[in-house]
């Protein structure tokens, strides 16, 4: 019978409402190793308790797993990846084609009014090519200039090479824009 052995000295208890008052998390938890490196001291003090990093890396963990299923059953499988990459793109140009119907463009072809209405603001963001026709007319100083001119009441006629400013520009960094 096992309770003839049974001794709870060995245990080195001292219980007081139910809590054991000689337990010591730095005997079995993730601070036993008294010679911590420098960055694992930083992340210890930071974290402050040892149950808030067991709880960051529980949903980390739990994240990057997530994110493991994602990439791979999108981008590494290619009898997957191949038709679902096609039909997003399809799916896109739709978007795309739609935006381009829809929204207001200024006079050198960008989108700059997108808020006029919560459809358009709508269609706007669900293309990519309204994206970079925005992008590119922000990050062209000229194009920046004229807008200023005309908000300012400055603007006046322009040419049919001067409304093409902007893709020029774009076609010089490298994008594929038709004349």
């Amino acid at each position: 019978m096992w309770y003839k052995n049974f001794s709870k000295q060995s245990w080195n208890l001292r219980v007081w409402r139910k809590a054991n008052l000689y337990y010591n998390q730095d005997d079995i938890g993730m601070f036993k190793t008294k010679g911590i490196l420098r960055w694992k001291d930083t992340i210890f003090r930071v974290c402050r308790s040892e149950a808030a990093l067991r709880g960051f890396n529980m949903w980390f963990t739990a994240g990057i797993i997530a994110s493991l299923v994602w990439w791979k059953s999108n981008y590494y499988d290619p009898k997957y990846a191949a038709a679902k990459q096609i039909e997003a793109q399809k799916v896109l140009d739709r978007a795309d084609a739609e935006a381009e119907a829809v929204l207001f463009k200024n006079r050198l072809g960008a989108p700059t009014r997108p808020h006029k209405n919560l459809d358009d603001l709508l269609k706007f963001l669900s293309g990519s090519k309204t994206y970079e026709q925005l992008a590119d007319f922000i990050s062209y100083a000229e194009a920046m200039d004229v807008n200023k001119d005309q908000q300012a009441g400055l603007d006046s006629w322009m040419g049919p090479n001067d409304q093409r400013m902007l893709k020029y520009y774009q076609r010089s960094i490298g994008r594929k824009v038709e004349l």
